[in-house]
């Protein structure tokens, strides 16, 4: 007889991957995941990287 997850263990264990991978890339390069602030607003620099990085997905 065939074990077979539940939707439950599935959506789970893709959660638990995927922080995983994200705490791996982070250790690797911390600034490409910054650290929450709340509600302290972004610094000039991030605004205009933001911009870039959206204008570049939308082909502006």
């Amino acid at each position: 007889m065939c074990f077979e997850p539940t939707k439950d263990e599935i959506a789970r264990s893709k959660a638990r991957r995927t922080a995983e991978r994200e705490q791996r890339e982070r250790r690797r390069d911390p600034s490409a995941y910054p650290e929450p602030r709340g509600n302290q607003a972004p610094d000039e620099h991030e605004v205009e990287r933001s911009r870039e990085k959206l204008e570049a997905v939308l082909g502006h």
